[in-house]
Formats: C-alpha cells, sequence, structure tokens
C-alpha cells in the first residue's frame, strides 16, 4: 500500500503541473505528469512535508507522526523543475527506509532519480548528473533517536558539481504535553546546493543534555540538523527538524565550540520557520552568509548546536555536528619523509600495499608536516585515554577498532585503514578504503561525562 504526503504550495516550488504537462516533449513524458495528477487527488497523509529551492540549492523534508506500516510517497512528488527530487518512506513495525525513485524523464525515455533541472550559470548543461539514494535505520526500543545519513556529489557539466545530503531518522517518545501515550515519527530529510567549491556538509542530532525524559510529563524533544557550508562565500544552508516543540517554545539557536564552550552565534534570528504538523517544527537557513569563524568551526568538527527550549527541564537539546569530510587524505612522498595533508593531529593506520596508503606504512613512523599535523604510527598503541583518567576509551580490535560503552564492554568498528581525531570529550573515527575514499565516519563523544559512550546521541555514525 501506498500513503501519499501533501506537498504544500511554496513559492519555491518546481514548476506547477500544468506547466510540467505543457513542457512535455512526448508521450511518455505525458503519461508522467497525468501520473503526478493523480498522486495529487488520491487519499493524503496526516502529516505534510515542504519543499524550498532556487535554482542554486533546495531543502525537503517529510515527517509521518505514529505511521502504520505502509509505503509514504511524497505528493505531489517534486517532479521535473529546479530540482527533481522524488522521495518516499518505507516504514515497518520496527524499521523506516528513505529512498528516490525514477521520475526525472532522461535522455532516451529513461527515468532518473534526484537531479539539479537548472542552469545557474551560463555554461550549465541540464539536466545534470543524476544521484540517487536508498537509507534505512531502525526504531529505537525507547527513549531516543536513530538516524542514517548519507552524501554525495555529481558533476554539473561544464565547471560545476551538485552537492547533496540526505537522512532518515526514527524517533520515540511519548505525547508533547500531560499525556504520556507512546508517540513515534519517521523522518526523511534532504538537500542539495550547485558550488564550484567542495563544501563542509555537517549533520547532528539534538537531544536533552540529560538524556531523561522529563517527570512527569515524560517528553523527550529531539532533531535532526543537516548542514551545508559554502568556504568561498561563508554561506550556510540548514535543515533543522524538531519534534516535541512548538514555534513558541523555540529560543536561540546557538553555535558553540565544544558542548558547553563559547557561543559564537545565534542562528534563529535568520532562520525561517516552517510548522509541519501539531508540535513537529522545521527550521532553515537557506544560504544565509554567516561569519567565517562558524564556516571554520564546523569545519573543524567541534561545532555544536543548541535549540534552547521550554519544552524540556534541561532547557536545550544539543548535537555535536559531525563534519562529513568528502576528500581523501593526501598522502605523497617528500624528499625523505611521508607528507600527510590533513587539517590537524589525529592517528593514521593503513593496511599496507592498498593503493596509495602502503608509503606511510612502510616507510616512516613519524610524519610532521607542521607544528600543529602530526601523525603516529600506532603499530604500538592498544589503545586512546581521552578523559586521562588511565582506562582507555577506544581500542584496537581485530580487524578495526572498539569503542567503549562502560561495564569493560567495548563495541567493535570494523576497519583497517581509518584516521583517529581526538577531541576535547571523545573522538573522530573515519574509516577509509584501500585507495583513500571516505567511506564512514565514526562521531564519538562522552557528553554526559561517565567517561563512556553508551548514552543517547553519543554515537553518530554518517552514513
Amino acid at each position: 500500500m501506498k500513503t501519499n504526503i501533501n506537498l504544500p504550495a511554496c513559492r519555491m516550488l518546481a514548476a506547477s503541473l500544468p506547466n510540467l504537462a505543457l513542457q512535455a516533449r512526448s508521450s511518455h513524458l505525458l503519461q508522467v505528469a497525468a501520473l503526478l495528477l493523480a498522486l495529487v487527488n488520491s487519499s493524503r497523509a496526516q502529516v505534510v512535508p515542504f519543499k524550498m529551492e532556487t535554482p542554486l540549492w533546495y531543502v525537503q523534508v517529510g515527517v509521518v507522526v505514529n505511521p502504520a506500516p505502509s509505503n509514504y510517497v511524497f505528493a505531489p512528488p517534486a517532479g521535473p523543475g529546479l530540482w527533481c527530487t522524488p522521495a518516499e518512506m518505507i516504514v515497518t513495525a520496527t524499521s523506516v527506509t528513505a529512498r528516490d525513485y525514477p521520475l526525472c524523464p532522461g535522455p532516451g525515455g529513461v527515468l532518473e532519480r534526484t537531479r539539479h533541472d537548472s542552469a545557474p550559470h551560463a555554461d550549465d548543461v541540464v539536466p545534470a548528473t543524476a544521484w540517487a539514494f536508498d537509507i534505512a535505520c531502525p526504531f529505537p526500543p525507547s527513549f531516543g533517536a536513530r538516524e542514517t545519513r548519507v552524501r554525495g556529489s555529481r558533476s554539473h557539466p561544464a565547471s560545476h558539481s551538485d552537492h547533496y545530503m540526505a537522512v532518515v531518522g526514527a524517533m520515540r517518545g511519548t505525547v508533547p504535553g500531560p499525556s504520556v501515550a507512546p508517540r513515534s515519527v519517521a523522518i526523511h530529510g534532504s538537500m542539495g546546493k550547485h558550488m564550484d567549491s567542495t563544501p563542509v556538509k555537517g549533520s547532528s542530532r539534538l537531544e536533552p543534555p540529560s538524556g531523561q525524559p522529563s517527570i512527569p510529563n515524560q517528553d523527550y524533544p529531539m532533531g535532526e540538523v543537516l548542514t551545508m557550508a559554502d568556504t568561498n562565500t561563508s554561506e550556510l544552508l540548514m535543515l533543522v527538524v524538531l519534534d516535541g516543540v512548538t514555534p513558541g517554545q523555540i529560543g536561540s539557536v546557538v553555535v558553540r565550540q565544544g558542548r558547553t564552550g563559547s557561543a559564537l552565534m545565534d542562528l534563529r534570528p535568520m532562520m525561517q520557520v516552517q510548522v509541519i504538523d501539531t508540535e513537529l517544527v522545521a527550521l532553515s537557513l537557506q544560504s544565509v552568509p554567516v561569519s567565517h569563524v562558524v564556516i571554520d568551526l564546523l569545519a573543524s568538527g567541534e561545532a555544536f548546536l543548541e535549540v534552547q527550549t521550554s519544552a524540556h527541564p534541561d532547557g536545550k537539546i544539543v548535537g555535536s555536528i559531525s563534519s562529513d569530510a568528502e576528500s581523501k587524505p593526501g598522502i605523497q612522498m617528500q624528499g625523505g619523509n611521508v607528507l600527510v595533508t590533513r587539517n590537524g593531529p589525529g592517528y593514521l593506520q593503513c593496511a599496507g600495499q592498498l593503493g596509495q596508503w602502503n608509503r606511510f606504512a612502510s616507510v616512516n613512523p613519524l610524519v610532521e608536516t607542521t607544528v600543529a599535523q602530526r601523525f603516529y604510527s600506532t603499530a604500538t598503541l592498544p589503545g586512546w585515554d581521552f578523559d586521562g583518567d588511565g582506562k582507555d576509551d577506544l581500542i584496537r580490535t581485530g580487524g578495526g577498532l572498539g569503542y567503549d560503552v562502560g561495564g569493560g564492554s567495548f563495541v567493535h568498528i570494523p576497519g583497517v585503514n581509518w584516521i583517529i581525531d581526538v577531541k576535547p570529550n571523545g573522538f573522530d573515527v573515519k574509516i577509509y578504503d584501500g585507495e583513500g575514499n571516505l567511506v564512514k565516519t565514526y562521531t564519538l563523544r562522552d557528553l554526559n561525562g561517565d567517561g563512556d559512550f553508551s548514552e543517547a546521541g553519543e554515537v553518530v555514525t554518517v552514513p
């Protein structure tokens, strides 16, 4: 069964369905337009997603509250226009999957998936190269959230790129307010931006710092964040979806250096507010210029986002914005040394004889590129202790690493090629393939100061 989610009218939506029909160049495209009209006229879900777009960027999100097992299609589908972004959520009793599907008419009548159909620059060719995603996550067993994220980029002839991010999330709590009836939420959001540089892509889950529901109402507000920063223009594209709050319960939206560090900027005055459903709010930054200090902090992986709210006794929901770096670490010979190009200190391991990585493994146990950039051989390091209590919080295991979840237990991270970035309250672990391509990031943060990574929100993975 498919359930349609109504997509409301918005100034920045792509061309209307009648315009789409007028633009049809083949009977096949006319059939697509007819299908879209049929979807609009079918049944509607209880939740309203929204999409905003310009020729340079788009943001889209859809949410279903207490979803029954079904296939929820964003309707009307975001077909050919500025950005073609078909999306659906497949909900089961235990999980939610978000994916796009073939809808965008391409060469030879082939239907493609997510795609940029605008030409912001004179030399841009449309349609651009299509992207695709298919991601899933489980519903948490009790209070809390789970999510899976993915990011990517596609060339946009002649000389630009389209960068994408998508998230699927599953939240579980109670109905906000006095009721303690159970409430579950399935969410899918995505964004894209047309650029001539590689952006800083970040994501986060927002939860109360205590990790506990309120008493006696058992309220547990949560949030999901996607953001993309242009390092050339300092423009910030951001989507923040909040569950369990109303617009009147939202205060400042603060970027901090570290969980309790200095507040660098309040983003709230620049944000647009969209009420999606009761106690479901989307905040967006629509490619707004911000301080370069904020962009630099996002790139460092040390940025935290704090949404101040009266919906919980903690007074805020907080999350670390993990930086989803796309580029390969640069590894090359320079004289008798190995040059490793990175943006900060860290530990690097490679398995040897795997593409460019073998040069680091076999040449030099200590590589120093600048005073701030130092990489150590990990051959004699069994583990890492970030809080100085004499107990390793991240250890080497057979075929990878393990992070501490308390009680002497460690959760395995598979991977033989990795970089560890030590942070003030944890680690960023980046897993690479043999050619130096980033395949997975683990953001480990001890949010409550108990010396391990066992609480809600302390482990975030991308994708």
